[in-house]
């Protein structure tokens, strides 16, 4: 028999506060249960136009928002590409990434508001839901956080990002391929063949005996330093195991196959040019992280650009285009591993950009009758909205949720999905990820007090719940 933990809280909670049960009780319920490995991909777009990689949408297909694009270009913009739209699952593509249509179903578009136009604020914001990065966790932290168990003390995350107080037992790691990762892990017998058993030793005792006054007074440092040596010391075995699932996702993405999948598209040829081999290094090591269950969450700077000089319609929808091919075959190497339920990808940006400024660029585009054609391509501000793309087998269906208007923000009761009011706090980005972590790792995240657990303000979306 299946048992709704949600409800099961619920109804605890209820007799609890009638002095029925014991407060234990609704603790037990609250803890983590993890059904399997749980893995999240977190993709940074940076402060990169949204229109053009496609985190912010037309309210329908060649229906942008008045006054979106310059003036003499309100309906559309300067690039035919980007007014030549595919919809599917209640999302809309635009040329550059048509190929993503087949996988609409398994993704869901959030809009909302970035709070910040500063661009580092921003960036915590949507990397962490806090705009002060020693506050909250990298969403992915606190995913590896809620995996910890007596078998895997030190859960480990692949990220540049720090700790924050909420995750205290995860194993942060940078590394920017399987060979980087294969540099700082190694296998126990290769630690005590190579005779480095005293570097254990002489941990423990540099951190014995601290007393008042030394640097840290922390009595558990020394097991500290012991899980961390454990942790790294399994990765080898998995790695070693795993050639064959690494020959299949290196094959799955390399540029043969990223060329073939984006055929169609006009800009093809660009498309598949920025389809970066330190991204796909990336997806590799991410993929292998998910399917051996070394690691439970990543986060990826996948683009970093600001067009304020102009070349957004252009530049930014073919780097965007690439990483997203990349991404959509990364997909269907998931789907064909089983783990669609098991990971998460969230692709995000700091801010959607505005409409643009007087600064531009001259461009050539390949257009759609094959023709090479010139375009002028202007620059962006900053703007108010954002978009956080989630792709999960258990995302709300119909694709979007919340539209941009007319003046640049999310806007309430336009889109027949949801309603997105700027004002309020529940469309933010920690509300946003917290309710979609919910949804989909509900065995993680059973109750609105385990996403309080790493961010406090969480307000549950309805929306994205129901």
């Amino acid at each position: 028999m299946t048992i709704d933990r949600r409800k099961l809280f619920q109804m605890s909670a209820a007799a609890g506060a009638a002095g029925l049960i014991m407060p234990s009780l609704s603790a037990a319920e609250d803890a983590p249960h993890p059904r399997s490995n749980r893995f999240m991909l977190y993709v940074h777009m940076g402060s990169s136009c949204g229109m053009a990689a496609g985190l912010i949408q037309p309210q329908k297909p060649g229906s942008w928002p008045t006054g979106y694009f310059q003036a003499g270009a309100d309906a559309g913009s300067n690039n035919p590409l980007l007014n030549s739209h595919t919809e599917a699952s209640g999302l809309v593509f635009h040329d550059y990434l048509k190929f993503l249509a087949p996988m609409a179903k398994d993704m869901c578009l959030v809009n909302g508001t970035p709070t910040s136009l500063d661009h580092f604020v921003a960036y915590n914001l949507q990397t962490r839901g806090s705009p002060l990065g020693n506050v909250a966790p990298m969403w992915p932290m606190a995913v590896a956080e809620f995996m910890r168990s007596d078998a895997r003390k030190n859960p480990i995350v692949l990220t540049s990002g720090s700790k924050s107080p909420s995750v205290g037992h995860t194993t942060s790691i940078r590394a920017a391929n399987l060979g980087e990762f294969q540099t700082i892990t190694t296998d126990a017998n290769s630690i005590r063949d190579m005779k480095l058993e005293p570097f254990s030793n002489i941990l423990k005792k540099r951190f014995a005996g601290l007393k008042p006054g030394s640097v840290w007074v922390d009595p558990s440092i020394g097991d500290q330093a012991a899980y961390q040596i454990s942790t790294l010391s399994t990765g080898m075995p998995e790695l070693l195991s795993a050639k064959d699932d690494i020959a299949a996702l290196q094959l799955k993405l390399n540029a043969a196959s990223v060329s073939a999948h984006v055929a169609a598209c006009a800009e093809s040829g660009a498309i598949a040019g920025n389809a970066a081999d330190s991204f796909r290094n990336q997806l590799v090591l991410a993929g292998i992280m998910a399917k051996t269950g070394i690691a439970s969450g990543m986060t990826i700077d996948a683009i970093s650009e600001d067009t304020h000089g102009g070349g957004a319609d252009v530049d930014t929808a073919r780097h965007a285009a690439g990483r997203w091919a990349l991404l959509s075959l990364f997909w269907q190497w998931i789907k064909s591993v089983g783990l669609d339920d098991d990971v998460m990808i969230v692709v995000g940006q700091e801010f959607a950009r505005s409409p643009y400024n007087k600064d531009f660029v001259n461009a050539t585009i390949r257009g759609l009758d094959g023709a090479s054609v010139q375009i002028v391509s202007p620059g962006r501000d900053h703007s108010f909205s954002m978009g956080m793309m989630f792709i999960n087998a258990k995302v709300p269906s119909g694709g979007r949720i919340g539209v941009i208007g007319s003046n640049m923000v999310p806007q309430a009761s336009k889109d027949a999905k949801g309603t997105v009011d700027p004002s309020a706090k529940e469309f933010s980005s920690e509300s946003i990820v917290g309710s979609m972590l919910m949804r989909c790792f509900d065995d993680l995240f059973p109750t609105e007090r385990m996403v309080r657990k790493h961010w406090p303000t969480f307000v549950p979306n309805s929306v994205i719940l129901a």
